[in-house]
């Protein structure tokens, strides 16, 4: 038989969810180099790193004028994608953190 939740212990579900989702975004804003879970980091972070990979591949093409010249061009290009995206995600995410530190009041 299904168990079936009261109001109040969704509302508490819920509002753990929301924490723990919280207390996530913090550590991945503070350490860095963890998958975000933010939408709008990681649709900027894959339409850039396309970019990255489409002009690598004509960069490739017109070098080389060759399928190996593109994919070299399409590996680099998604390599220098990925590094740069994550380096500015990284210290965007620092950012973040030091300003709700700032707005964050402190209790002794």
């Amino acid at each position: 038989m299904q168990e079936v939740n009261t109001l109040d212990e969704v509302v508490d579900q819920d509002e753990a969810t929301i924490e723990s989702y919280d207390e996530y975004q913090q550590i991945v804003d503070t350490i860095g180099m963890i998958p975000s879970l933010r939408m709008k980091d990681n649709v900027i972070q894959g339409v850039v790193v396309s970019l990255f990979a489409i002009i690598g591949t004509i960069i490739g093409y017109v070098r080389e004028e060759t399928g190996t010249g593109a994919l070299a061009g399409l590996a680099g290009g998604l390599i220098v994608g990925i590094i740069l995206t994550g380096v500015v995600l990284a210290i965007q995410g620092l950012f973040r953190f030091f300003k709700k530190e700032k707005s964050t009041p402190k209790v002794f």
